[in-house]
């Protein structure tokens, strides 16, 4: 069984028999390989869609592979217009592994055979769906000049095709508080709200000679921001509850008009603590957030 990215050659010897003999060979590819000094790790269908993967993306198990590690954990002290600074991808799903050191742009991404790099960021483009995820190979070395200004590496992905029956998947994964064990220890609670849903199918469309295959995934996630705020300045030169502000351009105190309905309000909001040295309270303040990522009909037809 041959794997993506792979070169095989088997050694086989015949004789020359009377016609009423029947010869039968069999042979398996060596360990060793002897025809190319590549360094691959392949990561297989079983393994993608058996390891657990958060965010369900495959791309995480490129970093299993020796070399290969992702610069996006690590971005302080980076060069603000390096791809591996934190947000550089375009896409969530795509991908800045960095091999052997070289930065991610020394990467090249391969889906099917056809080249899968974002031409803006330099980075592997958006990876398939663990549905969609046949395989996919890791090339760390000693690789021929097939893979185009890839000084660091190359990831070979071969999404799945479609056979002579009708095969399908729906699938929906959910992360809600609601359904963990309360943490004891939490200052916080679980506010993160992750669904991910889509389906997967495939089929003939003329037996024995055309496939075709397709997935969809859907992601959204609803949590809540928080943030630090300053809820109100009180000194003896600035109060803020008063409509006391300073001036940023100027240093000096601006009193600004306030309503009555404001004055009245304030009567009855504490002022924070002012600590020596100028350390101001805060307080922290939640905002619901939604953001949504779909990834769309994933075609390929084989023939």
């Amino acid at each position: 069984m041959l794997t993506v990215g792979q070169v095989a050659t088997l050694q086989i010897a015949l004789t020359v028999g009377a016609s009423s003999q029947s010869v039968v060979v069999t042979a398996e590819a060596p360990a060793v390989e002897s025809t190319e000094s590549t360094i691959q790790s392949v990561v297989e269908e079983k393994v993608v869609s058996e390891l657990p993967l958060n965010g369900r993306n495959p791309a995480a198990l490129m970093f299993t592979a020796a070399g290969v590690t992702d610069a996006t954990i690590n971005p302080v002290g980076t060069n603000a217009n390096s791809t591996v600074a934190e947000g550089g991808s375009v896409l969530s799903d795509e991908s800045a592994p960095t091999t052997n050191g070289i930065r991610p742009g020394g990467t090249y991404f391969s889906l099917d055979g056809a080249g899968n790099v974002d031409p803006f960021s330099v980075i592997g483009g958006p990876f398939p769906n663990p549905d969609a995820t046949q395989e996919f190979s890791v090339v760390t070395g000693s690789y021929g000049a097939r893979y185009v200004s890839a000084p660091g590496g190359a990831v070979n992905i071969v999404t799945k095709s479609g056979t002579n029956q009708i095969h399908g998947s729906a699938f929906e994964f959910v992360r809600n508080g609601f359904f963990n064990a309360q943490n004891y220890f939490a200052t916080v609670p679980d506010t993160l709200k992750r669904n991910q849903f889509g389906l997967a199918a495939g089929g003939p469309l003329l037996k024995d000679k055309l496939f075709a295959f397709g997935s969809y995934r859907q992601t959204i996630i609803r949590a809540q921001t928080l943030i630090n705020s300053y809820v109100g300045i009180v000194t003896p030169t600035e109060n803020m509850q008063q409509g006391q502000f300073k001036s940023k351009s100027t240093g000096n105190i601006v009193q600004l008009p306030m309503s009555t309905v404001a004055t009245n309000l304030m009567k009855y909001i504490p002022p924070p603590n002012y600590a020596i040295g100028g350390n101001l309270a805060t307080t922290t303040l939640r905002f619901p957030t939604i953001s949504t990522t779909r990834n769309g009909w994933r075609r390929s037809i084989t023939i």
